[in-house]
Formats: structure tokens, C-alpha cells, sequence
């Protein structure tokens, strides 16, 4: 069974993603600022991050906040899926639509490894 972790998987999208893989017989593991016991707020990061992502075959990341930070929140992300041993990147275009740059490839850009 794949152990799938979804970033803002008790929001709009991130709920649905969850459902629908949880429907497919994936266990799934949701990452939100609330909910227990994987509660991280990403724009701040903090080593329940790293928890959550333990045993963890695959991300996706479906968290965006309104109030901003999403490139800080997904920051966070990345340098803890490198840490975790991740190599491969992707994100919903929910999430990049409100600020986070998945294109961005300058030798600053997050994205890059």
C-alpha cells in the first residue's frame, strides 16, 4: 500500500485529493495547520514536518493560504522532502495559482536542487 502525504488535506482541494485516494486504497496521511496528529503550519515549518513526512512514499501538495505565504510554506516543504530523501517535485496548479511559483528556476529558486 502506498502511504501518501496531502499538504491541506482538510481544505478544498486537499479533502477531495484525500477521498479520491483514499477511495484507491492508498493510505493517506493529511498534513493541515489543525488537524492531529500531523499539524504543521508549513510558513512556519518545524520538525513535526519531518515526522509527518517519516514512511512517507509520495507528497502532494494541495495547502494555500489566503492570508499569503505560500512560497515560504512551500519552502518548508521542499527542504524537508530533501532532507527526507525526496528528489522529484510537483504541485497542484491551485496552489501555484495563488503565489506559489512552480517555474521559477533561478539558482535562488526553492525548486531547485
Amino acid at each position: 500500500m502506498t502511504t501518501i502525504l496531502v499538504t491541506g488535506g482538510t481544505g478544498t482541494l486537499g479533502r477531495l485529493v484525500s477521498e479520491r485516494l483514499r477511495a484507491d486504497g492508498h493510505e493517506v496521511r493529511v498534513l493541515s495547520r489543525r488537524a492531529q496528529p500531523y499539524a504543521v503550519d508549513l510558513r512556519k515549518g518545524g520538525p513535526g514536518l519531518d515526522v509527518a513526512l517519516q514512511g512517507v512514499d509520495t507528497i502532494v501538495h494541495c495547502a494555500s493560504s489566503q492570508g499569503g505565504g505560500d512560497e515560504k510554506a512551500a519552502a518548508h516543504l521542499i527542504a524537508a522532502a530533501r532532507r527526507a530523501g525526496y528528489g522529484t517535485w510537483s504541485t497542484s496548479r491551485s496552489s501555484a495559482s495563488t503565489g506559489c511559483r512552480t517555474a521559477t528556476t533561478g539558482p535562488s529558486s526553492p525548486w531547485r536542487s
